[in-house]
């Protein structure tokens, strides 16, 4: 390899170019800080000049503006007596203080309270004018004020004025007239400072009226009464009008940049600005950097050659050896050490690269023996798809010579399922289409056995031949990939007998659940095909079935005799011999020679049946087929005994919810045909229970009750004692009233309350405690009772005697009056005929006569003589009724 390198690639341009342009840095750095400080330093040092300037012409202008002020109120004090008089006594008072007219270059005037002007000096043609329009003359008259009016143009001598106004006052110290004194900004006067005098070649002098928005004077005439800017568009301008002090550079509203110092006059409300243009200010400094660039440029220059040859001479012989190692490298010079010139830097970096190749020349020795003693097949793979160069554990693992492998075509090492897929991955690898692959593949030995290995394939480019090359990877994952899919079959199957559970909760009866069963097991359990068989007639015949070939198993019919042909199945004989039955290799197995064409189109590699129980008796068979052989390992013998062991105890669970079922249905008729509600409440005191007789009692339908407290059915004021009554159940306290009869009240659904016996009773199931009552109504027992009372209090309060027999004629009861009539007490009368009251006046045929009067007509009425208990005979008159009573 020619060591030709373009000049900036060379690493001596490219240090030399990196120091050069440290320096340049370095230089231009300092250049910029110095220019930059001297322009602060500078900036200051005017600054503060210029400022000094500004607080001078300031404070001059606001003397000579109280000096002129004064000179106004004195004179106003003079002028006020003659006010009263005439005009020509007030010009002649004015034409005595000559004084004034050196202070105003423009004349003094006197106005009157109308602003009519009476007297002027010097005479210039203004007696008569009226000067109420300008702002310092209506100050004076309607404010009294001595006041510096606004800069105008004048009328009369058509030049710029400044005026000023003072109140003349009378003896009453009315205002009777004003003074006003004028300055033209034009000719000579106490403002000369400002507009005569110069400020180098770019700067000046303005003092300016900001409530007025003019420029009073400056020493460029063409700024005398210009007009200021409008607020807004001129940060500088519009910082000064709101009584800014100091200096700052700004751009005027000419567009230039200035270095402005600005000082307020606080008599007048103007400020003095004084102002120099930034390239004027700070010349000197352009000028300074100006040599600065120029002595950095020649400096720039004796650095850069210097640099190059100190450069030049000290990479002298790391060049040298740079051109060996390329030599070395396209292979001109054998390898060996280079030489040390010097013993520096370039001399110890020369001695490191000796070492470094000893190293990279064992290392490469030591790989050499990795690769060839490596767990894993390594290999290359060349553009023509053939296997460059193989290591021993990559012979070893296709059973073939090292030698023999070299140059074989890589997809002749690949199973032909999957030859297709691999030359398709290989041109994309080679064509860079993919950088890398990481998969399982299916490879064939020399001796045509099979194997898996997981795959890792990475393309480059070889530097020597620049070809594009394939390294590859491959790990035999064959017994991993069996315990993977053991794992998985385990995992389906879990999953299958967890789903089995769910069905074996919600399944409503046993052909439904058989159906859910081997749906799960073949969609979820991973197996081929499943079907449950049941005895139909001494055969066993597939009631519920799922999966791949179940259209071939609506009519197969397996014998269950045991004098059957064989072989009769694996399902029979399941159920003959109640245990289960597993075949490992189901194509192999003469149990099954009736079935090995069907097997063989449907899949089925392995089966197994399981016998169903209910009540100890075999009553079905489960039975399963999966696509591969030795399926059945002890830990999926293990679930599937348990799926059935469940399916077991759900068709007990069956039979005990059918018989369940018909205990109820007989309790439901029982409770619906009889005249009591019967109500049920859950321990949280909802109405869960609720027959024909409850929904007639209370008004409220079934759906209308079901779900709903107790309380609906109570006054309020038993709802309290309920509710307590319920809390202290739930806390573990029985009920207390539990198998007494209760007399209460309820509450109906249209509001009505009436009377109830209640007899309650708890009782617990598996979803919690229960609380059943039986209600009878006993309003028409409340009534009876009430009439009985009634009547009993009648028979024992009235004045006739009354004696009630029953049928027979024996006496049951007697009240009071009939003892003090007769003097029988009711003991002594109770149980006997009332015959032993007979006296023997009336003969047989009147008693034969009144009974059968009492017979036919149910009552007789007449008179009888008896005798009382002391033997001695009254005449009575008696009333007899005869009455049924359900004892009579």
């Amino acid at each position: 390899m020619a060591l030709n390198l373009s000049p900036l690639r060379s690493i001596k341009t490219r240090i030399a170019l990196l120091m050069l342009s440290l320096f340049l840095v370095s230089v231009w750095s300092l250049a910029l800080y110095v220019g930059r400080t001297l322009r602060q330093d500078m900036q200051m040092t005017l600054g503060q000049h210029q400022l000094s300037i500004a607080t001078f012409l300031a404070t001059e202008v606001q003397q000579h503006l109280a000096d002129h002020l004064r000179a106004l109120d004195v004179a106003a004090d003079s002028l006020g007596p003659t006010m009263t008089a005439n005009a020509a006594k007030v010009q002649s008072a004015l034409d005595q203080r000559p004084v004034l007219f050196h202070s105003f270059n423009a004349g003094v005037v006197v106005v009157d309270v109308q602003g009519k002007v009476i007297a002027e000096a010097p005479a210039l043609g203004r007696m008569g004018a009226n000067y109420m329009d300008r702002d310092h003359i209506a100050s004076a008259l309607r404010e009294g004020k001595t006041t510096i009016g606004k800069p105008v143009q004048g009328r009369t001598v058509k030049a710029p004025l400044l005026a000023m106004a003072a109140p003349i006052r009378d003896a009453q110290g009315q205002v009777v007239g004003a003074i006003s004194g004028l300055n033209r900004l034009d000719k000579p006067g106490f403002l000369d400072q400002i507009s005569s005098a110069g400020y180098g070649a770019t700067g000046g002098y303005l003092l300016v009226a900001p409530q007025y928005g003019l420029v009073v004077t400056s020493s460029i005439k063409s700024r005398i009464l210009a007009a200021l800017p409008p607020e807004g568009t001129s940060p500088l301008v519009d910082r000064n009008r709101r009584g800014f002090e100091g200096t700052t550079i700004d751009v005027d509203p000419l567009g230039d940049e200035v270095l402005t110092s600005v000082k307020q006059v606080p008599l007048a409300g103007w400020f003095v600005a004084v102002r120099m243009t930034t390239a004027e200010a700070f010349a000197p400094i352009a000028v300074m950097q100006r040599r600065l660039l120029l002595a950095t440029l020649l400096l720039t220059l004796l650095v850069g050659v210097l640099v190059w040859w100190a450069l030049r001479r000290q990479l002298a012989p790391m060049m040298r050896s740079v051109q060996t190692m390329s030599q070395m490298t396209d292979g001109q010079l054998p390898l060996r050490p280079l030489a040390v010139e010097h013993d520096d830097e370039v001399g110890r970096m020369v001695r490191g690269f000796n070492q470094l190749q000893a190293t990279l020349q064992q290392r490469e020795a030591m790989l050499q023996r990795i690769f060839d003693t490596a767990s894993v097949a390594i290999f290359l793979i060349d553009q023509g798809k053939c296997v460059r160069q193989a290591n021993q554990r990559m012979a070893q693992m296709f059973a073939c010579q090292p030698h023999l492998l070299e140059g074989s075509a890589y997809l002749d090492l690949v199973h032909p399922t999957e030859r297709e897929v691999a030359a398709q991955n290989t041109i994309a690898l080679i064509a860079s289409a993919v950088p890398s692959v990481d998969l399982e593949r299916h490879y064939l030995r020399a001796d045509q056995s099979d194997f898996w290995g997981h795959l890792t394939c990475r393309s480059y480019v070889d530097d020597a031949s620049g070809e594009s090359m394939l390294v590859c990877v491959i790990a035999d994952i064959t017994e991993r990939r069996q315990a993977r899919s053991r794992n998985q079959r385990l995992t389906q199957l879990y999953a299958a007998l967890s789903q089995s559970n769910d069905a074996i909760v919600h399944s409503r009866d046993e052909i439904a659940l058989f159906q859910q069963v081997c749906r799960v097991l073949v969609e979820v359990g991973g197996m081929r095909t499943a079907f449950v068989g049941r005895a139909e007639a001494d055969q066993l015949r597939a009631v519920a079935k799922f999966g791949a070939g179940i259209q071939l198993l609506a009519d197969v019919l397996l014998p269950l005799t045991p004098l059957a042909p064989q072989p009769r199945g694996l399902s029979a004989s399941a159920w003959c011999s109640a245990e289960p039955v597993w075949c490992q290799d189901y194509l192999n197995d003469a149990r099954n020679e009736p079935w090995l064409a069907t097997a063989a189109q449907l899949g089925w590699a392995s089966a197994a049946s399981l016998p169903l129980f209910r009540d100890k008796q075999v009553v079905g068979v489960l039975t399963l087929f999966a696509t591969n052989a030795h399926v059945f390992d002890d830990d999926m013998r293990g679930l599937l005994l348990e799926m059935t062991t469940n399916l077991s105890f759900a068709l007990a669970g069956f039979a005990r919810e059918a018989a369940r079922r018909a205990g109820q249905q007989k309790m439901s008729a029982l409770l619906e045909s009889v005249h009591d509600a019967i109500i049920t409440s859950d321990s949280t005191g909802q109405i869960v229970g609720w027959n024909h007789a409850a929904e007639a009692l209370f008004g409220y339908p079934a759906q209308e009750a079901l779900g709903h407290p107790m309380t609906l059915l109570m006054p309020q004021r038993f709802r309290a004692d309920h509710e307590a009554g319920m809390q202290r159940v739930r806390a573990g306290e029985p009920l207390r009233k539990s198998g007494k009869l209760l007399g209460l009240a309820g509450l109906r659904k249209n509001g009505e309350e009436f009377p109830l016996e209640l007899s309650l009773a708890r009782w617990d199931s598996a979803e919690g405690w229960f609380v059943t009552g039986v209600i009878r109504d006993i309003t028409e027992r409340k009534a009876q009772q009430q009439r009985m009372q009634l009547s009993q209090r009648v028979f024992a309060q009235a004045h006739e005697g009354i004696v009630v027999t029953d049928a027979g004629g024996n006496i049951l009861m007697v009240n009071h009056a009939f003892t003090d009539i007769t003097g029988y007490a009711q003991d002594d009368v109770l149980g006997h005929n009332p015959r032993l009251l007979q006296s023997g006046r009336q003969d047989h045929a009147f008693y034969l006569a009144m009974w059968q009067a009492l017979t036919t007509l149910d009552h007789w009425a007449g008179e009888i003589w008896n005798k009382k208990k002391m033997v001695r005979s009254t005449p009575s008159g008696w009333i007899f009724r005869r009455c049924t009573t359900p004892l009579a």
